[in-house]
């Protein structure tokens, strides 16, 4: 595992970053920076578990579960659905 490096001043965790053409450690709270020795040992990984793929979308302030992505096959017959309800549609006389 990678170095943990923590910010003198607040105590955050420092964060490699990149800064015009070299690389820093950097504290997300109070933005001092610091010289990175060897950015190979600081790499950042992010490992999610697999429940992650369900997000929440927020939006005025409600929550709302995100749909799965349909697969190809799932679309297609989507397509072949609507496409049956609205030819159904044109097909029926219209109501007076």
């Amino acid at each position: 595992m990678g170095n943990l490096e923590f910010c003198p001043k607040c105590g955050k965790l420092l964060l490699p970053e990149k800064e015009g053409r070299k690389h820093v450690l950097k504290c997300k709270n109070c933005g001092a920076t610091y010289q990175l020795k060897d950015l190979e040992s600081y790499k950042l990984k992010v490992r999610l578990p697999p429940e992650s793929k369900e997000r929440l979308i927020v939006v005025e302030g409600s929550v709302k579960k995100r749909e799965p992505e349909l697969t190809e096959d799932e679309r297609v017959e989507a397509y072949r659905q609507a496409l049956d309800y609205y030819q159904e549609e044109e097909e029926s006389p219209e109501e007076s």
